[in-house]
This record gives C-alpha cells, structure tokens and sequence, in this order.
C-alpha cells in the first residue's frame, strides 16, 4: 500500500501480511471489462503497473503465471520492497521490477500500462494523494487500459468504523507500533466481552469483530484500524473524484464472479426506477452491508459500454479459474509444484495458487509441497517424508484441487 510519509516508519517496522488479492488479476478485470461492453488490453502480453504495492507479492503471483506479460510496483516502504526485490532475484523472474518510491512522483518516464493497480490505498492516504492517485491512473493509462482502486466502503464501513473507536482508545497510551496493537486488541476483548447487553446487536457486532481480528496479523490490524488516514467513501464521491481527473467508473472487479443475488419485486422495481448506474450501485450497498469497494476506470469518453442487467444483481457469471489444470497431473511421474509455492511454504503455511488465491497449508501439505519440484517420484517424497504413499497421493490430489501443481 501506498503512504504518506509520517506513517512510513509505521509500515517499514510493522509490514502488511504477504498476501494476494484475486481481483486485481488482469484476467478477473478483463472479465468484468468485457461483461461491460469494453474491450481492454490482452492480458498475457499486458502491462501492469501496482501503486502502493507493499512487497510486491501481489505483482509476483501475477509475473509468475504471465511471463509474457511484464510488471511494475512502487510503494513508499523500504523495507518492503527490499523484501519482495529478493523474492523476485530468489524466482529469477525477469518480467517484474520494484521501486521505492511515491506515487504522486510516477510521470511519463514510467510509461503506459495496460492495468493500473490501487488496492488499499485510496482510503489511508490524505487528500493530495487520493486526487493524485487519479491522475496517475489516467495519466499512464493506455488507451484500452483499466484502472482498479479499493477503497472502504459507505454506508456499510461505518460498522466497522465504531470497531476502529475502539481500537484507538486503546491504542493512544501505546509507542511504537506493536505495543499499539496490543493494547488495542486488550481493549477490543474488554469491551467485547463486558458489554453490558451481549445479546444486543451491538454486543454481537463487537463480539464477531473481536473473534474476526483475532486472526488478523499485527500489521494488518494495525494499518487497516490504526493509521491515521483511514476514510471510507461512496460510490458517487469516488466516481466523482475519478470523473474530475478524465476517467470513467466501469463498474466493480467483481462482478463478473458473483453469483445472482435473489431480488424481490419490489427490490427490482426500486432498483429499475433509480436515474442512473450510481444510484442503483448505492442502493445495492446498503442491502449487502458493503464495506469494500473494487470499482474500475477507464478513461472517459471511450467506446460505448453496456451493462448486461440493468438492475445490477443478475446477468452471466464466469468462472473462477485463471489457470486450467489438467487432471493428467495427478499421472505424473514426478510432480511439480509451482516454484513460487515451494519458495512461500519455507517460509511459512500461507502460499499463491495459480489462480491468484491464498491457499492455507495444513503441516502435511507444506512438508509434501516443498519436495514437489519435478525430481522426485511420488514414492521417494513417500520415503522422505516417511508416510504411506497412500497418504502422500491424498496430499498431492488436495494441493492439484488448490491450483498448487504445474506439471
């Protein structure tokens, strides 16, 4: 993610968990563009530029699966992106470069690209940023490009903006960063556990939440609740911000993935009496509660785009898979993982699928997989991990079903 420089030191001592965002994908956005009636750029050859892209894990998902594509990231952290320049040297991916650096300051030497990134960025930076990050987007993008920016949602965040109170009060006696998140997770369990009507929608509101970060790392909770730019926004005030830097909303990254929504009448007619797209969007977000957005720009005044319903909430569906897997791997002699897989499970259970997912191993997936790399017959990873080989095939089907082999 991209930052102002007072939070800098907060996101170099405490980084974001290396994770990946399965719709910022080209190949999810390219969907949703077509569903649209727009034709963007094809995504194997693509450009692709990520603005506040952390350690650029999210970019070597995607380098490693489009070879033929090519890759660029800048964000303000170091340290991060110290960390994600050894990943790529530990790959020995060519097609992706790294940068440290301030989006504000990507001009025409950077070039055009095809897909421009913005996940977790509009929201946590302040006002200058957020109307520069537009003009980005449309400054480099090319002429068939699609730009995608998240950003925390009204009216639905604003739950989750009572939970950030919370953690702040707690958080305000703390120092340095860690210390800040535990005291805002002590203060989180008090409330939540010594609200005085549990049974209350409040009371159950803070009780979900509390139970929800208990899962979350440390650097996640911290720069997600803690920061001191962190702004929830609606459609219309995005789609205006981005309207006044030369860009058009497309519609949201996942669209083309949802499955159709069961609508009543009077939910539809509603829906279909509204004046515009926008205005259905909003309505929509208050009765799915939505807390993120992932909506997409192209640069306005393009070719005509379609939508394929109207109200929002029905129309074709595509598949989930970015990258088919052949059955015939389950035959293979020697299985294969992905590289970038094997590398991940060294270092911890959380790994990228070919599909651009964050896949969980449990401690016998991540012992098989990182013997998976095409030189070892089933029976000889059976030895070295010294299981029956039945179980060793269990695992290897369950890691085929994750899109975690490649040959």
């Amino acid at each position: 993610m991209e930052h102002s420089d007072p939070t800098r030191e907060s996101y170099d001592a405490l980084p974001y968990a290396r994770l990946v965002h399965r719709f910022t994908h080209p190949e999810r956005i390219a969907r949703t563009a077509r569903l649209r009636g727009f034709e963007p750029a094809p995504v194997s050859t693509a450009r692709v530029l990520e603005l506040g892209c952390a350690s650029g894990d999210n970019l070597v998902g995607m380098a490693y699966g489009l070879p033929e594509a090519s890759f660029v990231g800048v964000d303000l952290s170091d340290r991060q992106i110290e960390a994600g320049r050894r990943r790529v040297s530990d790959l020995g991916l060519e097609n992706i470069s790294l940068e440290s650096g301030d989006l504000r300051d990507v001009d025409e030497s950077w070039g055009a690209f095809d897909y421009v990134l913005a996940h977790g960025v509009l929201s946590w930076v302040p006002e200058p940023v957020r109307l520069r990050l537009f003009e980005v987007c449309r400054e480099r993008l090319s002429p068939a490009g699609v730009a995608f920016v998240s950003y925390n949602a009204l009216p639905g965040w604003r739950f989750r903006g009572l939970v950030r109170d919370v953690l702040l009060a707690g958080a305000a006696g703390g120092g340095e960063p860690r210390e800040r998140v535990r005291l805002a997770r002590e203060r989180l369990a008090l409330v939540a556990e010594n609200v005085f009507d549990a049974a209350s929608p409040w009371g159950r509101y803070l009780a979900a939440r509390q139970k929800e970060l208990e899962n979350e790392s440390d650097g996640d909770l911290l720069h997600e609740f803690l920061e001191d730019q962190n702004e929830a926004f609606s459609l219309r005030n995005v789609a205006d911000r981005a309207a006044a830097a030369g860009l058009a909303y497309l519609g949201d990254a996942q669209e083309a993935y949802v499955p159709e929504e069961p609508v009543a009448d009077e939910v539809r007619l509603a829906l279909e009496a509204l004046p515009g797209e926008i205005e259905r969007e909003e309505l929509l977000d208050v009765l799915r509660q939505r807390t993120l957005r992932q909506s997409l720009f192209v640069h306005a005044g393009g070719p005509a785009r379609h939508r394929a319903d109207a109200t929002g909430v029905a129309g074709p569906r595509a598949g989930l898979e970015i990258t088919p897997l052949s059955r015939a791997i389950l035959q293979s002699p020697r299985p294969r993982a992905s590289a970038l897989a094997r590398l991940q499970a060294t270092e911890g259970s959380r790994v990228t699928s070919l599909e651009h997912r964050n896949v969980a191993l449990d401690p016998l997936a991540e012992k098989v997989l990182v013997l998976l790399d095409g030189s070892r017959t089933v029976e000889e990873v059976a030895a070295a991990c010294g299981w029956p080989v039945a179980i060793v095939e269990a695992v290897i089907e369950g890691l085929l079903r994750d899109a975690l082999l490649e040959g």
